[in-house]
């Protein structure tokens, strides 16, 4: 049996990273039609652009949106309605993590509040929010989808060898 998403549209945050041109790509390949998002200034990513030239402004779009602000999401959504229709698939993929410093290290508990509230805000809070603001449109349509992504990159020790090592693979 084929998986077949025609006629739907998924919007998925935190597109400009390793895993979000992954999902992008996933839900057009069966058919869905995809708004990705990702705060501004985000760092320009090659897999996306071949997304938008592979499939046009039809099937994908992108559009700037910070997961922890409330009116930027409602924007994103009337946005994605207008060109696509209601979203159905939500892919919660925005995320960040605080790499450490070169020679800094902390147990769990020493960790600053200075360096994990920022990660905790993004990780938690905007999961939350955009799954709030897209929520009361699944309910009001009684359809509908939301997908948390959590991934491992955040959660190894503060080894910088480990950071380094993603950030070289994720140019690839």
């Amino acid at each position: 049996m084929k998986f077949d998403l025609n006629g739907k549209v998924a919007l998925v945050t935190g597109y400009s990273w390793i895993l979000g041109p992954l999902w992008c790509k996933a839900l057009l390949e069966v058919g869905a039609k995809v708004m990705a998002s990702d705060i501004t200034g985000c760092r320009e990513n090659s897999e996306i652009t071949d997304l938008s030239k592979n499939y046009g402004h039809k099937k994908f779009r992108q559009f700037s949106a910070d997961v922890l602000n409330r009116d930027e999401l409602e924007e994103m959504c009337q946005v994605t309605e207008h060109y696509f229709g209601a979203v159905s698939i939500l892919v919660n993929n925005a995320g960040m993590d605080t790499p450490p410093k070169p020679g800094k290290s902390y147990a769990i508990e020493d960790i600053p509040q200075g360096d994990s509230l920022p990660v905790i805000n993004v990780n938690l809070y905007g999961v939350f929010l955009v799954s709030q603001v897209l929520g009361v449109i699944m309910l009001k349509r009684s359809q509908g989808s939301i997908i948390n992504i959590g991934n491992s990159y955040t959660t190894f020790d503060n080894n910088s060898k480990v950071f380094s090592f993603f950030d070289a693979i994720s140019k690839y």
